[in-house]
Protein backbone atom coordinates (compact mmCIF):
# COMPACT_ATOMS: atom_id res chain seq x y z
CA UNK A 1 0.00 0.00 0.00
CA UNK A 2 1.29 3.38 -0.67
CA UNK A 3 0.80 5.99 1.96
CA UNK A 4 1.40 9.68 1.39
CA UNK A 5 1.08 13.09 2.92
CA UNK A 6 1.18 16.18 0.97
CA UNK A 7 0.75 19.55 2.40
CA UNK A 8 -2.47 21.58 0.07
CA UNK A 9 -2.77 24.79 2.74
CA UNK A 10 -1.22 26.54 6.01
CA UNK A 11 -2.52 23.34 8.39
CA UNK A 12 -4.34 21.74 5.65
CA UNK A 13 -3.17 17.88 4.72
CA UNK A 14 -3.85 15.53 2.10
CA UNK A 15 -3.53 11.70 3.62
CA UNK A 16 -3.44 9.58 1.12
CA UNK A 17 -3.49 5.54 2.28
CA UNK A 18 -3.72 3.39 -1.06
CA UNK A 19 -6.54 4.56 -3.06
CA UNK A 20 -7.80 6.73 -0.05
CA UNK A 21 -7.58 10.28 0.28
CA UNK A 22 -8.62 11.69 3.49
CA UNK A 23 -7.72 15.71 4.00
CA UNK A 24 -6.44 17.03 7.47
CA UNK A 25 -5.98 19.50 9.80
CA UNK A 26 -2.48 19.82 11.71
CA UNK A 27 -4.25 19.32 14.78
CA UNK A 28 -5.48 15.79 13.86
CA UNK A 29 -2.54 15.30 12.05
CA UNK A 30 -0.50 15.59 15.54
CA UNK A 31 -2.56 13.42 17.12
CA UNK A 32 -2.50 10.58 14.69
CA UNK A 33 1.36 10.95 15.08
CA UNK A 34 1.26 10.90 18.84
CA UNK A 35 -1.26 8.10 18.61
CA UNK A 36 1.20 6.10 16.00
CA UNK A 37 4.46 6.91 18.67
CA UNK A 38 2.57 4.86 21.33
CA UNK A 39 1.37 2.17 19.17
CA UNK A 40 5.06 1.84 17.84
CA UNK A 41 7.08 2.76 21.78
CA UNK A 42 6.87 -0.03 23.67
CA UNK A 43 5.08 0.13 26.86
CA UNK A 44 6.45 1.07 29.86
CA UNK A 45 6.04 -2.01 32.05
CA UNK A 46 7.85 -3.91 29.44
CA UNK A 47 10.68 -2.06 28.72
CA UNK A 48 13.86 -3.20 30.80
CA UNK A 49 14.88 -1.07 33.37
CA UNK A 50 18.16 0.29 33.40
CA UNK A 51 19.56 -2.31 36.16
CA UNK A 52 18.12 -5.09 34.26
CA UNK A 53 19.95 -4.24 31.38
CA UNK A 54 23.09 -3.25 33.31
CA UNK A 55 23.08 -7.19 34.81
CA UNK A 56 22.24 -8.68 31.77
CA UNK A 57 25.57 -6.33 30.27
CA UNK A 58 27.40 -7.45 33.33
CA UNK A 59 26.66 -11.30 32.59
CA UNK A 60 27.93 -11.05 28.75
CA UNK A 61 31.07 -9.14 29.66
CA UNK A 62 31.46 -11.55 32.54
CA UNK A 63 31.36 -14.83 29.79
CA UNK A 64 33.77 -13.36 27.59
CA UNK A 65 37.48 -14.42 26.92
CA UNK A 66 40.57 -12.55 28.20
CA UNK A 67 41.52 -11.00 24.22
CA UNK A 68 37.55 -10.10 24.02
CA UNK A 69 38.17 -8.55 27.27
CA UNK A 70 41.24 -6.64 26.25
CA UNK A 71 39.85 -5.50 23.07
CA UNK A 72 36.87 -3.89 25.24
CA UNK A 73 39.14 -2.49 26.98
CA UNK A 74 40.71 -0.44 24.72
CA UNK A 75 37.91 0.67 22.46
CA UNK A 76 35.44 1.83 25.55
CA UNK A 77 35.71 5.21 27.19
CA UNK A 78 37.34 5.13 30.65
CA UNK A 79 34.53 6.96 32.15
CA UNK A 80 32.15 4.30 31.21
CA UNK A 81 34.64 1.54 32.11
CA UNK A 82 34.21 3.28 35.43
CA UNK A 83 30.46 3.20 35.88
CA UNK A 84 30.79 -0.22 34.87
CA UNK A 85 33.03 -1.03 37.08
CA UNK A 86 31.49 0.30 40.15
CA UNK A 87 28.34 -1.01 39.09
CA UNK A 88 29.58 -4.07 39.49
CA UNK A 89 31.32 -3.92 42.91
CA UNK A 90 29.37 -6.40 44.13
CA UNK A 91 29.89 -8.65 41.41
CA UNK A 92 33.94 -10.45 42.09
CA UNK A 93 34.30 -11.95 39.30
CA UNK A 94 33.72 -9.93 36.59
CA UNK A 95 35.87 -7.43 38.83
CA UNK A 96 38.81 -9.65 38.74
CA UNK A 97 38.19 -10.48 35.05
CA UNK A 98 38.26 -6.77 34.23
CA UNK A 99 41.48 -6.05 36.59
CA UNK A 100 43.07 -8.86 35.37
CA UNK A 101 43.17 -7.72 31.81
CA UNK A 102 44.09 -4.06 32.80
CA UNK A 103 47.51 -3.50 33.22
CA UNK A 104 48.93 -2.41 37.35
CA UNK A 105 48.65 1.30 36.11
CA UNK A 106 45.35 1.17 34.60
CA UNK A 107 44.21 -0.88 38.00
CA UNK A 108 46.01 1.71 40.38
CA UNK A 109 44.11 4.72 38.00
CA UNK A 110 40.27 3.10 37.95
CA UNK A 111 40.92 2.41 41.84
CA UNK A 112 41.51 5.42 42.59
CA UNK A 113 39.45 7.34 40.32
CA UNK A 114 36.16 5.04 41.85
CA UNK A 115 37.46 5.99 45.69
CA UNK A 116 37.37 10.00 44.63
CA UNK A 117 34.69 10.10 42.12
CA UNK A 118 31.71 7.57 42.64
CA UNK A 119 32.54 7.29 46.47
CA UNK A 120 28.86 8.20 47.06
CA UNK A 121 27.04 5.88 43.99
CA UNK A 122 26.58 6.45 40.57
CA UNK A 123 23.22 8.08 39.46
CA UNK A 124 21.34 5.39 37.56
CA UNK A 125 20.70 7.56 34.77
CA UNK A 126 24.34 7.76 34.39
CA UNK A 127 24.33 4.02 34.67
CA UNK A 128 21.99 3.62 31.84
CA UNK A 129 24.08 6.09 29.63
CA UNK A 130 27.33 4.57 29.96
CA UNK A 131 26.31 0.85 29.63
CA UNK A 132 24.35 1.89 26.51
CA UNK A 133 27.17 3.43 25.19
CA UNK A 134 29.18 0.25 26.57
CA UNK A 135 26.99 -2.25 24.33
CA UNK A 136 27.58 0.35 21.25
CA UNK A 137 30.99 -0.06 21.80
CA UNK A 138 30.92 -4.28 22.18
CA UNK A 139 28.09 -4.52 18.79
CA UNK A 140 30.71 -2.22 17.05
CA UNK A 141 33.56 -4.46 17.70
CA UNK A 142 31.65 -6.92 16.52
CA UNK A 143 30.26 -5.38 13.31
CA UNK A 144 34.27 -4.99 12.54
CA UNK A 145 35.17 -8.41 12.98
CA UNK A 146 32.03 -10.28 10.99
CA UNK A 147 30.82 -7.84 8.39
CA UNK A 148 27.40 -8.84 6.67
Amino acid sequence: MEISLTKLAPQSYRLRLGDTEIDVAEGELKVLLLQITKLLTPAAGFEKSAEELTLEFMDAIGGADDVAIQKFLLLADNGDILVLLKAAEKNHALLEKLYANMSERSRKIFAEDLAYKYKDGVPSSEVGAAIGRLVRVVRDSQDEENPA
